[in-house]
């Protein structure tokens, strides 16, 4: 009996650290924001990430990782737009949009199209964004 104990334990743990590390490898989208302001998007023309509350926003000077179950639901569709602002509200009344960034699926960056507003630089890649200048 504990020799059948020991095995189920063993398989379990097994099966737990395989589809944690699965989950962990596929499940993101970093966002690095090394400006002094928040940052947030418009997606696919529709609602402001901040309506996901903190999900939703990146705050100055921090990294931010995204789920692709978050992404998901707020793209709804891909290819996915996201309109980047330098500021927590997709204010227009602060600015333009800094950035497009077309998402082609849950985690991964097609495009990055830098719209050069002031200081602000995005560069990035596959699974990572980086905002710099502001």
């Amino acid at each position: 009996m504990i020799v059948k104990n020991i095995k189920t334990i063993t398989i379990i743990a097994i099966c737990t650290t395989i589809s944690t590390t699965s989950l962990l490898a596929h499940a993101t989208l970093t966002i690095r924001n090394n400006t002094s302001f928040s940052s947030s998007a418009i997606i696919n023309d529709g609602m402001c990430s901040n309506e996901m509350g903190t999900e939703g926003i990146t705050a100055p000077n921090s990294g931010h990782v995204i789920s692709d179950e978050i992404i998901g639901y707020a793209c709804d569709t891909f290819p996915c737009k996201a309109e980047i602002f330098a500021n927590d509200s997709c204010s227009r009344s602060d600015g333009n949009p800094i950035a497009i960034i077309t998402i082609a699926d849950t985690n991964t960056i097609a495009t990055i199209d830098d719209h050069h507003v002031g200081s602000f630089k995005i560069a990035g890649g596959g699974n990572y964004v980086e905002v710099n200048g502001g």
